[in-house]
């Protein structure tokens, strides 16, 4: 799977819908992932038809977190994680200008999102 299939975007109306997209894996975040959501998230925040980002994801899981699968652990073996740019996704989100929904429980997204749904 592509990272451009891991995570898709969609515009319906004033809405940008996010979505997570690996749900064989319980939607679990691997590096391609994170770095996908980035790009989306920034698309989305400088979209000026887009007013409101609603993040969700595929299949019964919202996120299962972090992927630990050893093929995914392989991805992150050179990552510095003293960069400020890991978590710079989760900055991204803080400082959005725009409402954001998030339907599920991946924590780190849905304690900033302005609402949060777990269906």
């Amino acid at each position: 799977m592509s990272s451009e299939d891991k995570v898709l975007f969609d515009v319906q109306g004033n809405v940008g819908v996010i979505t997570l997209n690996r749900p064989k894996q319980r939607n679990a975040q691997d590096l391609e992932l994170l770095q996908r959501l980035d790009e989306l998230w920034m698309q989305a925040a400088a979209d000026e038809q887009v007013k409101v980002i609603v993040l969700n994801a595929a299949g019964p899981h919202f996120s299962a977190g972090h992927d630990i699968s050893e093929k995914a652990m392989d991805q992150v073996s050179n990552v510095d994680w003293d960069d400020p740019r890991v978590v710079e996704i989760l900055y991204q989100v803080a400082q959005c200008p725009k409402a954001e929904h998030c339907s599920g429980a991946g924590c780190l997204y849905c304690c900033r999102a302005d609402v949060g749904l777990a269906l």
